[in-house]
């Protein structure tokens, strides 16, 4: 099943402070694509490693067999507008094995603090989009067979030649794909 969610992610910041490097603030459970999620921000990173940056990840809660995703995270500005010069988008594809996806290193906690802080809190606007099953039904390949349905039928022949005072029909971009002339 396919469908998406949209969920702003609101974070007090400063509330982080004293956290250790693989604390985590979690969103309230979303519902995408008949699908149960939530996002976990590591104010201090995941790991030692990322500890001078923000981590986000998504995490499915459902099982599932395998889900193709597009998670899309930007951040609002302290004026409360949209920026996308820090987005981050990820196409995923999750199952009872690989249920988690994101970044380690979404963006350096001191970018954070200097433009996107405002009043002690951050915003995280998370996209959610979960696509469906293959939509198009691709048919078996049977060129063989099509190309001899072609060169049988005169549907389509736009080149007559005349060998020997014998006329054959051809297909013109069949003769360019196959004469070196």
């Amino acid at each position: 099943m396919s469908g998406s969610a949209f969920h702003e992610f609101k974070i007090h910041y400063s509330e982080t402070e004293n956290f250790a490097v693989g604390d985590s603030v979690t969103s309230d459970f979303i519902s995408a694509g008949g699908h149960l999620w939530i996002v976990h921000c590591y104010p201090r990173g995941m790991l030692e490693d990322d500890l001078e940056h923000v981590s986000i990840n998504l995490e499915l809660l459902s099982p599932c067999s395998t889900i193709n995703t597009i998670f899309q995270v930007f951040l609002l500005g302290k004026d409360g507008v949209p920026s996308f010069s820090h987005e981050q988008k990820s196409v995923d594809v999750f199952s009872t094995e690989a249920c988690i996806g994101g970044w380690d290193q979404f963006l350096e906690r001191s970018v954070i603090e200097s433009i996107y802080l405002s009043n002690g809190w951050v915003t995280f606007p998370c996209n959610i989009i979960v696509l469906g099953a293959d939509t198009i039904a691709v048919p078996p390949s049977n060129i063989g067979r099509d190309f001899g349905l072609l060169l049988d039928g005169k549907v389509g022949m736009d080149v007559s030649l005349i060998v020997k005072g014998e006329t054959i029909q051809a297909h013109r971009a069949i003769l360019a794909a196959r004469s070196p002339v």
